[in-house]
């Protein structure tokens, strides 16, 4: 069994996940059983069992000694997917309530006053993370008034699909990539070509995906430019 994907699954730390699976084997034990079968340090037994008892991952049986019970694995989805949705609604609470605050509009001045100092014409930065380049595709997507260019692989076709379409864009896009895929959007038209490259253009912004394909999510890596004469070169280099 591959411990690192149960933690990664359940958000659980080492020792955490080798104790739960554990337990799970034995149904009931304690805490010096538990560190005998699973090589976590008795010293940390305790400690652990207790988070992970907070988690919703066991529960204690009373009596001498205690003894903990696994939680089948079912049970510790939902309690997870609660409090996942609790933590959503506490954060959008709280972002929500910001906007209205003092801070936040010494923060929307601030930057008001700020970008007068940037060239727009000379902006670029590199975003990390397959969440963060969506959330920049899709702004971009949604901010672009004119035709989109896309280049992409077979594997990354149903990605950006996805993504023009979450964006609302009502405008011609062009899409160059090797897939025998139809596609319901009269807006979308799908050049069945593989180009070798991998860029979004739209108006005057240009991303870059730099990071090969197969790679972990949080590995992946994109460069965005904004930049007429950038985006301009781009697309006679590539026409």
């Amino acid at each position: 069994m591959n411990i690192d994907i149960i933690r990664e699954s359940l958000d659980l730390n080492a020792y955490e996940a080798n104790i739960y699976v554990a337990l799970l084997a034995r149904c009931i034990a304690s805490a010096g059983q538990l560190s005998a079968i699973s090589n976590v340090p008795r010293s940390r037994c305790y400690d652990v069992l207790e988070s992970l008892e907070k988690k919703g991952f066991v529960f204690k049986k009373i009596g001498r000694p205690v003894k903990y019970i696994a939680r089948h694995p079912e049970e510790v989805l939902e309690t997870l997917k609660k409090h996942a949705r609790l933590e959503e609604n506490r954060l959008l609470s709280l972002y929500d309530s910001a906007r209205e605050t003092e801070m936040f509009r010494e923060l929307r001045n601030l930057y008001s006053e700020g970008i007068n100092y940037i060239d727009n014409e000379k902006i670029a930065h590199s975003i990390s993370g397959k969440q963060n380049i969506n959330l920049f595709l899709k702004d971009m997507f949604s901010r672009a008034s004119g035709r989109i260019t896309i280049h992409t692989t077979k594997k990354g076709l149903k990605r950006k699909l996805r993504l023009l379409k979450k964006s609302g864009h009502k405008a011609k896009a062009v899409v160059h990539a090797p897939s025998e895929k139809r596609i319901a959007q009269k807006n979308i038209k799908l050049n069945k070509k593989n180009t070798g490259l991998r860029l979004v253009h739209a108006g005057d912004e240009l991303m870059f995906f730099t990071s090969p394909e197969g790679i972990a999510s949080s590995e992946e890596s994109a460069v965005w430019l904004k930049g007429s004469f950038a985006a301009d070169a781009v697309r006679n280099f590539i026409r």
